[in-house]
């Protein structure tokens, strides 16, 4: 078997799988964007963490509290660190877009 593409990983809905509010979700969101924005953040140190899957897990977060009924002016400085991150990891711009682009479901 070929190296694990990260986006096939199961994506864990965290407001349906695990019942918790969408206030902790967002908590959730701001300890682990600013986790791996820390300046000491070490990249390699877990192996088994990739930061773009970790980057790509928040934006889904933020999709799931847009879902929820979160307003959009709320998310927007989540949003802003979320590509600052991205960015320091060295994404593209494409590849931030794509992670910056809302998709709700369940509407």
């Amino acid at each position: 078997m070929g190296p694990m593409n990260p986006m096939n990983q199961k994506y864990v809905d965290l407001v349906k799988d695990t019942n918790i509010s969408v206030e902790q979700l967002l908590e959730r969101f701001d300890l682990n964007i600013e986790r791996i924005s820390a300046d000491d953040y070490d990249h390699g140190r877990k192996e088994d963490e990739n930061p773009l899957k970790t980057l790509d897990v928040l934006s889904k977060w933020l999709e799931d509290a847009l879902a929820q009924g979160v307003g959009v002016e709320e998310l927007q400085s989540r949003a802003k660190k979320l590509a600052k991150c991205a960015f320091d990891q060295g994404c593209s711009q494409e590849e931030v877009k794509e992670l910056l682009t809302m998709h709700p479901r369940g509407m």
